[in-house]
């Protein structure tokens, strides 16, 4: 089964993510960035809905959202809920995890993609001067 990706954010997160990942993976199927901005949640939702519509609704999805109990992922959340959808949501989003999410979602199930990049997100957040912390070397 296909497993499509859908990115949540405050205005301009969501789409950097999904502009950086395909910077770096090359340009992804089945992934989706919609933002909340100044035109509002009702907006919002309607953008939403429409990405979930035009993908196929059997496929299963991955929604990962920026920070938790924010509007975008609480909105996305209750969307996918009513539209019914098969879905993994995670919160915090960064670099690592999105990449890990999208270079394996081929290889993995929903539940190991989401515990997978959980686990890439957080051990991606180091503090680079710490030496202990950083045995690898940055060049």
């Amino acid at each position: 089964m296909k497993i499509n990706v859908l990115l949540v954010s405050h205005s301009g997160l969501a789409e950097g993510m999904k502009k950086a990942t395909e910077f770096i993976a090359g340009e992804q199927a089945n992934f989706y960035a919609v933002e909340l901005n100044a035109d509002g949640i009702e907006n919002y939702r309607k953008l939403i809905k429409k990405t979930i519509h035009q993908a196929k609704k059997t496929t299963e999805w991955i929604i990962i959202s920026d920070i938790p109990s924010g509007s975008p992922g609480a909105n996305a959340l209750d969307i996918a809920v009513s539209e019914n959808l098969l879905f993994k949501m995670y919160s915090g989003m960064n670099l690592a995890m999105v990449l890990d999410t999208i270079l394996s979602r081929e290889n993995k199930t929903s539940e190991e993609l989401a515990q997978d990049a959980i686990k890439t997100g957080q051990e991606s957040i180091v503090d680079m001067l710490d030496e202990e912390e950083n045995e690898e070397e940055f060049f």
